[in-house]
């Protein structure tokens, strides 16, 4: 589910801060859609960037199913 996951970011045009192959993805968004996302899905900011950016951890598990990935896809 990460790898959707990671695809599903770049298809949205998000940048990624690290490359990462495990279950986290690293993505970089604005401080305000950072906190529309956090009111619906559990998130964190990694990282405070310039220009009123924050990199944000998003994990998938085991556990994580395609219609999850698909609805935070949804919300981005």
């Amino acid at each position: 589910m990460a790898e959707k996951l990671k695809k599903g970011i770049l298809e949205k045009g998000f940048k990624l801060f690290a490359d990462s192959p495990t279950n986290q993805q690293f993505i970089i968004m604005t401080i305000a859609d950072y906190h529309r996302l956090s009111e619906n899905v559990d998130c964190e900011i990694w990282q405070e960037l310039p220009d009123q950016q924050v990199a944000v951890r998003l994990c998938t598990s085991w556990h994580t199913t395609e219609e999850q990935v698909d609805r935070l896809l949804d919300l981005l």
